[in-house]
């Protein structure tokens, strides 16, 4: 198992997170606040759009506090790429608190951690570790957690 930690902006994410999603085989599992920032950013468009037209299913929890309407309209790629391939993305809206990671074929696993405020430059310094190659029972409880969260969940 191996484990990565990384703290910045947002930006600091993109290029391990497209490079998880490239290495995806199967499937992936999100749960998100989907950032319009970040998910609108073309590599993160074209690692979704071409992870979903080859063989890998995703799945899309978003927390329960976004507010569906505003997203649809801020992320609307996403949920017309759900509206075109139905088999291959889709969304739901939580109906109870999540913790937000993505996990790619049960193999790497992006966790989120509680963001921090950087007093000296007032900034807010995000938190990131990276899991891949995971212990069996790690991946089973994010698995199960996951699939809890899914079957309650309002899908879109």
């Amino acid at each position: 198992m191996k484990i990565e930690r990384k703290e910045g902006e947002y930006t600091a994410f993109i290029g391990p997170i497209v490079n998880m999603f490239g290495n995806s085989k199967k499937f992936v599992d999100m749960a998100t606040s989907l950032f319009p920032d970040f998910y609108n950013d073309e590599r993160v468009r074209k690692a979704i759009v071409d992870c979903v037209n080859g063989p890998v299913k995703f799945r899309i929890l978003i927390d329960k506090e976004v507010n569906i309407n505003n997203i649809e309209n801020e992320v609307q790629w996403l949920f017309a790429l759900k509206d075109q391939k139905p088999d291959q993305i889709r969304i739901a809206h939580a109906t109870e608190g999540i913790k937000h990671y993505i996990n790619v074929d049960n193999k790497y696993f992006r966790l989120e951690g509680k963001h921090k405020i950087d007093f000296d430059d007032k900034s807010l310094k995000l938190r990131n570790s990276y899991i891949s190659s995971p212990m069996r029972h790690i991946s089973i409880a994010l698995c199960t957690e996951f699939e809890n969260w899914w079957i309650s969940a309002n899908k879109l």
